[in-house]
């Protein structure tokens, strides 16, 4: 299963899938950011989205909530963690 899943080359993948969706608009510019973020801590405090992509608080919130509708990111609380 390991050789199917490559996890070696999980970041990689994850980069690459979300640059084209940012070059297709389908995804805002940064979200790679965030999915980085997420994938070393296993979680991301909605109030650490801002300092991630180096934005404001607003522009965070779209992107985390852009892949949100995308179903790429969950969260246990909406206020909490992305």
């Amino acid at each position: 299963m390991e050789s199917l899943v490559q996890p070696s080359r999980l970041r990689a993948r994850i980069i690459l899938w979300t640059a084209e969706e940012v070059r297709l608009g389908a995804l805002p510019r940064k979200s790679g950011s965030i999915l980085e973020a997420v994938l070393y801590r296993g979680e991301l405090p909605r109030a650490d989205a801002a300092g991630v992509v180096g934005a404001g608080e607003r522009h965070a919130r779209r992107i985390v909530s852009a892949l949100m509708e995308r179903g790429v990111l969950t969260a246990d609380s909406a206020r909490h963690r992305a």
